[in-house]
C-alpha cells in the first residue's frame, strides 16, 4: 500500500521513528535480558544448587524449570545485552548459536527416543517434584522449538539480517509460550504439553520467561520490519505506545482472574473460554492494528503534503542563502525587508544590520539621486525593470560598486516593495581607473608621467603654458645600484626619491616621473631664474642630505638638473630647453645644475626638430619594419626574423631606432610607432615560409592598452597569419608592471598560439618571478652576457649564461642569444646551451625584399657590417 506521494508507509515509518520511543523499547531489552540472567542465576544457583524447588516452580503443582532451560535463558539473556549495548557481534551470534546447539540436540534425542544424559538434562539426571519423586529432567519439546526458534532470532539479530522473519519468528516464540502460560492460569495444564500425551510439560516460569525474551528481541530493534509501527511518529505509532500496556495489564487481570473463577468449572469450561478470550484478542489486536495503520497512513500523507511544501519554500529559501549574487527585497520607502549572504558580504556588513535599513542610508552620497530616480520610474509604473550602477559604503569607508537589476513588486495589482539583484563590479571599474592611472601616472613612484605632466603645463589647447618654471633632474650614476645591488633595490630608491621630492616641493609645485632615473618638477610659482635656482637648491639638499636604504645598503645620491623658465614657449619648447640644460649639467660631471640659455636653444632646437620630422615620417609613411635574421647555430639555418623599426628619410641613410625611438617616448609617439611596426610585421609574417616566425617589440604602453591585444589578434585572423609563428618580445619590467586585467589578455594571445620571450634576458631584477607567473615561451640572452663568451670561462657572465641556459632549457623554452659577433661567442654559446643566435655575425635588419631563408653566411665569412 503506498500514499499518494507514491511512498510506502513502512518507507514513511523507517525514515520518521520517534527516537524516544526507539531508545525506550531498546531499554525494554536490556533491561529484560539482564533480567533473564538473574532469573538463570537464581534457579541454578538456588533452585536446583540448593535445592529449593518454588524458586524453580512459583506454581503450586507446577513443573519446575530444567537447569538447561535455566541456562539457556540465561545465554538469551546475556546475548540481548550485548546486542544493546554493542559489545562484540560475535559475543551476541555466540550465544544464539549456544543455545540453538542444545535446543537442536534436545529435539534429535526425542526424536530417536533416546534416554541418556546428554543436553536434556544437563547436570542433573532426574529432578524430584515437590513430594520428593524423581521425575525426568528432560526440556519439554515445545521448550526445545522455542529455543531453537529464540537462537535463531538472535543469530540474525547480530547479523542484522531478515528482521521480518526474525520478528515473525519471536511472534511464534511468544504465541505458543503465552498459551502454556495461559493453559496454566486456567488450569488447562495439557496446554503446556502441546497435547503430546507424555512429553515433558513446559515449566510455568519457563513459558512466562520465554515470551517475555521473545518480545524483547523485537524490541531491541523496533525501528525495522512490521515493528516499526511501534515507534513511528505518526499517530499509529502513538496509539500503539499508548494502548499496549493497557491492553497486556488488561490481559493478565482477565488470565488471573479466569484462573480463580473458571478452573472450578471444569476444563471444558476453562479451554471455551480460553478460546473465546483468544478470539478476542486476535480481533481487538487486528482492529487495533488497522485503526492504527489508517492513521499512520493519514498522517504520513499529511507529512508529505507538508514536506513537498516545505520542500518548495526550502529551494527558494536555499536559492536565496546560495546564490552568489547579492539578492534583497525592500520596501516602497527602500527599507530593506531581507538580504541574502551574499548582498551582506558585499557590503562588509551582517545581515541582521542590513534588514530594517534603508537603501539610502548606505549609498554613496554622490548616487543618491540615481537611486531616487530608479525608485520613482519603477513605483509610477515608467518602467517595470530598471538596470543601473552606483556606489554603496563599507563600514571601513570604502566603497563597493554594484550593478543593480530592480524590478517592481506587486500584489493584488498594488505595488508593495522592490526586488532586486546586486552585483560587485567593483574589480571592473578598479581595472578601468587602474588602466587609466597607467596612462597617466607611473607604476612604480605614482608620480605623474611625462603626459600628465605636459596637461598640467597646458592651459588651453593651443599648448601654451602658464607662467611656471620646471627642474628637470636625472640621478647620476643610477646603474651602480642595480650592478652593485640588485633592481629590487633600485626601484626601492627611486620610490624614496620620488618622496622626497614630493615633500620638498609640496604647496609650490607637481613632481613627475619621465622614466628611469629622471624626474621633472614642475613650480608654478617660479618667475625668474632666482626662483628656480633657490628650488633645485631645496631639491639638491633633500636629496643628499641623508642616504638611501637601498635594501639595507646605505647610498649616498647626487642628481644633475635642468632648469627652465616657459618664458612664452610652448610646452614642448620647455622641455627640450629643460633637458638641454640637464645634458649640460651631466657634461660638467654631475651634481650640479645648469640654467637654460640661449647657447642651448640650438641644440634643444635640434631635438624639437627630431620630434616633428619623427612625426612627419609617420604620416608620411617613411618608417618601416626591416628584419633581422634568427639562426639555428648549428647550421645557421634562419628560423625566424626579428621586426626592427627603421626611419627611412627619402634621399638619406635609414636611421635605426635607437636614434629616434627616444624622442618618440619623450613626444608620445610610441603607440603609432608600435601600430604601424605591428600592422607590417603581421602582413609580412603571412608572406613568410611556413615555420618562419617573426618577433615583433611589445612596449609597456602597448600592453597596458586595452585594444592592443584585441587588435593583435584581430589582424592575424584578418591576414591568415599562423599565431604559432608570431613572438611577442617583452622586458621584464614590462611584464611586471602590468595590471591583473592586461595579464589574462596576455594569457589568452599566449594560449592561443603566440609566443612570448623575455628580452634582455638576464638584466631584470626578477627573471625567476617572471617565468613563474607569465607563460613565457622563449628567452633572449642579453648581449652584456653574450660579449664575454669564449673569453674566461670563469668569467661571472659565462657562469650566469650557463646557468639561465639550463633553467630555460628545464622548462622547455626557446633559448636565443642576442648580439653574437664572433664564431667563436657562437660556439661558446652552444656549448653553453644556447641554440638559437641573432647578431652581426648572422646579419643587419634588411628590408623584406632582401630576405633570405635558407642558410646565411658560412663559418669563415667575414662577419655582416654594424646594424
Amino acid at each position: 500500500m503506498t500514499d499518494p506521494t507514491g511512498r510506502t508507509l513502512a518507507a514513511e515509518a523507517s525514515g520518521e521513528s520517534d527516537p524516544t520511543a526507539v531508545a525506550w523499547f531498546r531499554r525494554i531489552a536490556e533491561y529484560t535480558g539482564w533480567l533473564a540472567v538473574a532469573v538463570s542465576l537464581i534457579v541454578l544457583a538456588v533452585g536446583w544448587g540448593l535445592g529449593i524447588q518454588r524458586v524453580a516452580s512459583l506454581l503450586p503443582d507446577a513443573v519446575a524449570m530444567k537447569p538447561n532451560t535455566a541456562a539457556c535463558i540465561g545465554v538469551i539473556g546475556l546475548a540481548l545485552v550485548s546486542f544493546v549495548r554493542g559489545w562484540p557481534r560475535a559475543l551476541t551470534v555466540a550465544c544464539g548459536t549456544v543455545v540453538t546447539v542444545v535446543a537442536t540436540f534436545t529435539l534429535v534425542e526425542f526424536a530417536v527416543g533416546y534416554e541418556g544424559r546428554w543436553f536434556d538434562e544437563l547436570i542433573f539426571e532426574d529432578v524430584p517434584d515437590a513430594v520428593g519423586t524423581a521425575i525426568p529432567g528432560r526440556m519439554a519439546i515445545n521448550t526445545a522449538v522455542n529455543f531453537l526458534l529464540l537462537g535463531v532470532v538472535v543469530v540474525l539479530l547480530a547479523l542484522g539480517r531478515l528482521p521480518r522473519l526474525r520478528q515473525w519468528l519471536a511472534v511464534a516464540v511468544a504465541t505458543v509460550s503465552f498459551v502454556a502460560f495461559l493453559g496454566y492460569l486456567l488450569g488447562v495444564p495439557a496446554a503446556g504439553e502441546l497435547f503430546l500425551g507424555d512429553a515433558t510439560r513446559m515449566a510455568v516460569p519457563t513459558a512466562f520467561c520465554l515470551l517475555v525474551l521473545a518480545y524483547a528481541t523485537v524490541c531491541a530493534q523496533p525501528d525495522v520490519g512490521w515493528a516499526r509501527l511501534a515507534v513511528s511518529r505518526f499517530a499509529g505509532g502513538q496509539i500503539v505506545r499508548r494502548l499496549a500496556p493497557a491492553m497486556v495489564g488488561t490481559l493478565l487481570v482477565v488470565a488471573v482472574g479466569a484462573h480463580y473463577l473458571l478452573t472450578r468449572a471444569g476444563a471444558s469450561v476453562a479451554v471455551a473460554a480460553q478460546v473465546a478470550l483468544a478470539a478476542m484478542i486476535v480481533t481487538i489486536l487486528v482492529f487495533w492494528a488497522l485503526i492504527a495503520r489508517m492513521a499512520s497512513r493519514i498522517d504520513a500523507e499529511r507529512e508529505a503534503a507538508a514536506a513537498d511544501l516545505d520542500k518548495v519554500n526550502e529551494r527558494l529559501g536555499l536559492m536565496f542563502e546560495s546564490a552568489t549574487i547579492g539578492m534583497v527585497t525592500a520596501e516602497l520607502d527602500a527599507r530593506l525587508t531581507s538580504v541574502n549572504p551574499a548582498f551582506a558580504r558585499m557590503l562588509g556588513r551582517t545581515v541582521d544590520e542590513l534588514v530594517g535599513t534603508y537603501l539610502v542610508d548606505i549609498t554613496h552620497p554622490d548616487d543618491v539621486p540615481a537611486l531616487h530616480h530608479a525608485h520613482n520610474a519603477l513605483r509610477t509604473g515608467e518602467i517595470t525593470r530598471k538596470t543601473y550602477e552606483k556606489r554603496y559604503l563599507l563600514p571601513d569607508g570604502g566603497v563597493v560598486w554594484a550593478r543593480i537589476h530592480a524590478g517592481l513588486l506587486v500584489q493584488d495589482g498594488v505595488p508593495i516593495g522592490y526586488q532586486s539583484q546586486y552585483e560587485d563590479v567593483t574589480a571592473v571599474h578598479d581595472s578601468e581607473a587602474r588602466v587609466g592611472f597607467l596612462t597617466s601616472h607611473d607604476v612604480l613612484t605614482g608620480l605623474p608621467n611625462r603626459d600628465a605632466l605636459v596637461g598640467l603645463m597646458t592651459k588651453a589647447p593651443g599648448g601654451e603654458p602658464g607662467p611656471v618654471g620646471v627642474v628637470m633632474l636625472n640621478i647620476d650614476h643610477f646603474k651602480v645600484i642595480d650592478e652593485a645591488a640588485s633592481r629590487t633595490a633600485g626601484d626601492h630608491v627611486l620610490a624614496q626619491i620620488a618622496d622626497r621630492l614630493r615633500a620638498v616641493t609640496q604647496g609650490s609645485g607637481v613632481v613627475g616621473r619621465l622614466g628611469g632615473d629622471e624626474f621633472l618638477v614642475v613650480l608654478d610659482r617660479a618667475h625668474d631664474a632666482g626662483d628656480l635656482e633657490r628650488a633645485a637648491r631645496r631639491i639638491r639638499e633633500a636629496l643628499t642630505g641623508m642616504p638611501f636604504d637601498a635594501d639595507g645598503t646605505p647610498v649616498w645620491l647626487t642628481a644633475s638638473m635642468g632648469l627652465a623658465l616657459s618664458d612664452g614657449a610652448s610646452v614642448e619648447e620647455l622641455l627640450a630647453s629643460a633637458d638641454a640644460a640637464l645634458t649640460q649639467a651631466k657634461s660638467a660631471g654631475g651634481d650640479t645644475w645648469r640654467a637654460f640659455s640661449p647657447e642651448m636653444r640650438q641644440e634643444a632646437a635640434q631635438k624639437l626638430e627630431v620630434a616633428w620630422r619623427l612625426r612627419a615620417a609617420l604620416d608620411s609613411d617613411e618608417v618601416h619594419a626591416w628584419y633581422q635574421p634568427v639562426v639555428a647555430m648549428a647550421d645557421r639555418r634562419v628560423v625566424g626574423y626579428e621586426a626592427l623599426a627603421r626611419w627611412i628619410p627619402p634621399g638619406e641613410t635609414p636611421v635605426i631606432a635607437a636614434d629616434f625611438v627616444r624622442s618618440a617616448q619623450e613626444n608620445g609617439l610610441m603607440a603609432r610607432l608600435g601600430q604601424r611596426m605591428t600592422t607590417e610585421a603581421i602582413a609580412h609574417l603571412a608572406t613568410l615560409p611556413s615555420g618562419v616566425t617573426v618577433a615583433l617589440n611589445a612596449s609597456p604602453l602597448e600592453l597596458a592598452n586595452r585594444d592592443f591585444l584585441d587588435r593583435l589578434r584581430g589582424m592575424l585572423t584578418e591576414t591568415g597569419a599562423r599565431p604559432d609563428c608570431l613572438i611577442l618580445e617583452v622586458t621584464e619590467d614590462a611584464l611586471l608592471n602590468l595590471s591583473p586585467v592586461a595579464k589574462d589578455r596576455l594569457a589568452a594571445l599566449v594560449g592561443s598560439g603566440v609566443g612570448l620571450h623575455v628580452d634582455d634576458f638576464g638584466t631584470g631584477f626578477s627573471s625567476l618571478v617572471t617565468l613563474r607567473d607569465f607563460p613565457v615561451t622563449g628567452v633572449k640572452l642579453d648581449a652584456s652576457f653574450t660579449r664575454h663568451l669564449g673569453s674566461n670561462p670563469e668569467h661571472a657572465a659565462v657562469k650566469i649564461a650557463r646557468g639561465l641556459a639550463q633553467m630555460a632549457q628545464g622548462l622547455g623554452l626557446a633559448r636565443i642569444a642576442e648580439g653574437v659577433e664572433t664564431d667563436v661567442q657562437e660556439q661558446a654559446a652552444l656549448e653553453l646551451g644556447w641554440d638559437l643566435g641573432q647578431g652581426w655575425l648572422y646579419g643587419r635588419a634588411e628590408p623584406p625584399s632582401e630576405l633570405r631563408f635558407a642558410r646565411v653566411r658560412v663559418r669563415g665569412d667575414e662577419p655582416a657590417s654594424s646594424d
